[in-house]
């Protein structure tokens, strides 16, 4: 099951991360874009058991997140915490 989770920033309602565990099939995304106005980044993240993690970096390294990326979400993100 696939849940995205792009606007939790914007519900009242709390993020399903607290229930991975008691769903191991549950894969959780959510985007920077939204809340963090870093759209042009296009940086996102996946959450999901061990798992289904194992297999999803099998196939991420055509796809892997550039160090400009990188470097431009951990100063964006550590000024907002």
């Amino acid at each position: 099951m696939l849940l995205d989770e792009a606007y939790i920033d914007f519900s009242a309602k709390e993020s399903w991360l607290k229930n991975l565990e008691k769903y191991p099939n549950l894969i959780i995304i959510q985007t920077l874009s939204k809340a963090y106005g870093l759209a042009g980044i296009r940086l996102g993240a996946c959450y999901a058991s061990r798992e289904i993690i194992a297999v999803l970096n099998t196939i991420k390294p055509p796809y892997n997140v550039n160090e400009l990326t990188q470097q431009r979400a951990i100063k964006d993100f550590r000024r907002w915490k």
